[in-house]
């Protein structure tokens, strides 16, 4: 949906919602440090050591900025193939420069470079762009859309919110192959 004027807290309400409802999708929670939104733009995540897989990984991370622009529709859904190359290219020489520019995109790639050590900067490029493709058709999956909306409202009105509270929100849904630990 496309708005007027959109607000930098409602515009992270829907970046760090799109993180969390993605996580849950994949059996993730949230940690004791929740999600918030206005003293720093942060989602706390856990996951069982098995789930962390760069198939679940990924999604999770590209889906703060794909739901933010799923939402407001505004700047582009990611990043050039140049700044892409310009990540890759940090990541693989340590230069440490594009981890403030990339943010969520760089701890993505980061990722598949360590999955994929041997891969062009081409080839890596092209995984970014599946796994984007692959996560914007989950988020906009009308249910799992339906979620971030709810997770971005709620986080709008309080600001900050709980592992119960999230788990709450999405109480009526199926948010998970299995059950997180108690």
């Amino acid at each position: 949906m496309v708005r007027g004027k959109v607000s930098q807290r409602e515009a992270a309400a829907y970046h760090e919602a799109g993180h969390a409802v993605v996580a849950y999708h994949f059996g993730w929670w949230v940690n004791e440090e929740g999600i918030e939104i206005d003293a720093r733009q942060y989602t706390g995540l856990r996951c069982m050591s098995f789930d962390m897989t760069a198939s679940r990984s990924v999604p999770i991370s590209l889906a703060g900025w794909l739901a933010e622009h799923k939402h407001h529709g505004r700047g582009a859904r990611h990043q050039s193939d140049d700044d892409l190359a310009f990540v890759i290219d940090d990541i693989r020489n340590d230069w440490g420069d594009a981890a403030d520019v990339a943010g969520d995109e760089f701890d993505a790639v980061k990722i598949l470079i360590e999955e994929n050590p041997d891969a062009s900067n081409e080839g890596l490029i092209s995984l970014v762009r599946e796994h984007e493709a692959a996560t914007w058709d989950l988020i906009s999956d009308p249910e799992l859309w339906s979620q971030i909306e709810r997770v971005a409202a709620m986080l709008i009105m309080n600001g900050k919110l709980s592992d119960n509270e999230v788990a709450e929100i999405l109480s009526d849904d199926d948010r998970s192959d299995h059950e997180r630990p108690t």
